[in-house]
């Protein structure tokens, strides 16, 4: 059963365009925190399209127990933003931390954000930029989001901040690869109810709802397990793939320009389409010259 269902998921020709390739390369292992929200890494996602009047999204993980909160916000927050964020999102929930893990950008290493970790306590780290060895756990929780907010969104990439409720849900629901356990039972000793048995009420509209939700949340925890298996550490001493005429091959979308309004959720591959000949290493598709 497992292995027809791996085969269907490698051969889903919607999660082949939404899935990006994972680059190859060593992460630097971080210290040992000593329990949950003690240590934890930020970062921003940013340049998507406006939605409610946000276009980025703070990313904050726990380094202990993989929990995530993703919170939608604009890419000019300052770091008096970024406090304020921290405090209605986290701190109220967890407390202040040891130690925190973010980039060198400016905002983050600005003079408030220096004197408020004075202040606190906290212990600041800054990963190198355009180097997610030095941060690559919230790298991979951000092409994760990415990838899974791909495959939801509707056509005009309108309603991407609606989908973060249940993306932060499913992810802090569903078992960590370096754990072994849920973020939601390392954190709060238990794993929270999903839906009670759904049973049906008088309004409709609610019950189609509870529904729609139940059903988003195992969608969601799907896409999870799909992330959890490609994104691990590749092979990079792999010999590169050899195609013959006929075969099915998809084609990388970066320098392919849409009239969409933003790049992030637009599909990574296209196709497949067939290969039409070979030229030394590369392969033409039909239409080549």
């Amino acid at each position: 059963m497992k292995f027809q269902i791996n085969c269907y998921v490698e051969s889903c020709e919607i999660c082949q365009r939404s899935k990006g390739h994972v680059l190859n390369y060593a992460l630097n292992l971080l210290s040992i925190p000593a329990g949950p929200w003690e240590d934890i890494s930020y970062d921003f996602i940013v340049k998507f399209p406006k939605c409610k009047g946000y276009d980025s999204i703070l990313v904050v993980v726990d380094c202990f127990s993989k929990m995530m909160h993703l919170i939608p916000c604009k890419e000019a927050a300052t770091a008096e933003d970024i406090a304020q964020m921290f405090l209605e999102h986290v701190w109220k929930l967890h407390g202040t931390p040891k130690r925190t893990v973010s980039d060198k950008g400016t905002t983050f290493n600005s003079k408030f954000l220096k004197a408020l970790y004075k202040s606190l306590q906290i212990n600041p780290s800054f990963s190198t930029a355009y180097h997610p060895q030095s941060d690559g756990q919230t790298e991979i929780k951000n092409q994760w989001l990415e990838a899974h907010l791909r495959p939801f969104i509707n056509h005009r990439q309108s309603d991407w901040v609606d989908w973060l409720p249940p993306a932060e849900f499913a992810h802090n629901n569903a078992r960590s690869e370096a754990t072994g356990k849920l973020p939601f039972e390392i954190v709060y000793g238990h794993s929270p109810v999903i839906s009670p048995l759904l049973e049906l009420t008088r309004s409709p509209d609610a019950d189609d709802r509870a529904k729609q939700l139940a059903e988003t949340i195992q969608e969601v925890q799907a896409s999870i397990k799909w992330a959890q298996e490609h994104y691990k550490q590749a092979n990079t001493g792999k010999p590169p793939p050899e195609f013959q005429p006929g075969d099915k091959v998809w084609l990388l979308a970066s320098n392919i320009i849409l009239q969409h309004p933003s790049k992030k959720f637009d599909y990574k591959q296209y196709g497949p389409f067939p290969v039409h000949r070979k030229s030394g290493l590369s392969c033409l598709l039909p239409g080549s010259p």
